[in-house]
């Protein structure tokens, strides 16, 4: 019982430690950061799929983004995302 309550101690320590780093990151120049939508375990038919036959998911969400980039003349350009959009992301690179 003590190890079970360790266990989900420890696993809500490290998801509120995810939840600051992700706020404490800020991303520099036109730099964004994404976090990826969790894969999906479930058809729409309601058939569970084994873990080791889902594929990463290529969605994800805008949680911050960088002030921008500056051209050769100073001009900023900010980027056209903002947080809480939805993206898609390469499968590869």
């Amino acid at each position: 019982m003590l190890h079970l309550l360790l266990v989900l101690w420890v696993s809500e320590i490290t998801t509120e430690l995810k939840k600051a780093l992700s706020r404490a990151l800020a991303p520099l120049a036109d730099r964004i950061l994404i976090r990826r939508a969790a894969k999906e375990v479930q058809t729409a038919g309601g058939i569970y799929l084994p873990s080791d036959q889902t594929k990463n998911a290529n969605q994800g969400t805008v949680v911050a983004v960088g002030p921008g980039i500056r051209d050769v003349s100073g001009v900023l350009h900010p980027p056209t995302l903002a947080e809480g959009d939805s993206v898609l992301l390469p499968e590869y690179g």
